[in-house]
C-alpha cells in the first residue's frame, strides 16, 4: 500500500467563504481555482479510485491559513 502523506485540500464551503470575506488572496484565487483536486473533494476521491485501492492520502488544510487571511476583526465573521 502506498500512503501519500503530502497532500493538501481546501473545501469548496471554505474556499467560497474565505473569497466572500477577504479580497487579501490577490494571484492565489486563480491558481486555487485552477486545481479541482485541491477544491473539489468529489474529483479528488474519483482520481484516487482511478490510481486503485493501494494508494490513499492523508489529506490536511491547504495554505493560506485562516490567521493569514483575516485580521482579527474577521474572525468572527469567519465562524458565522
Amino acid at each position: 500500500m502506498k500512503i501519500d502523506i503530502f497532500n493538501h485540500i481546501l473545501p469548496r464551503t471554505y474556499f467560497d467563504r474565505m473569497n466572500k470575506l477577504t479580497t487579501s488572496l490577490g494571484g492565489l484565487d486563480k491558481r486555487l481555482k485552477s486545481l479541482p483536486l485541491l477544491v473539489d473533494l468529489d474529483s479528488r476521491l474519483k482520481w484516487m479510485d482511478q490510481v486503485g485501492e493501494d494508494y490513499v492520502q492523508v489529506l490536511t488544510l491547504a495554505p493560506p491559513q485562516i490567521e493569514q487571511v483575516f485580521k482579527p476583526e474577521l474572525s468572527r465573521r469567519w465562524r458565522g
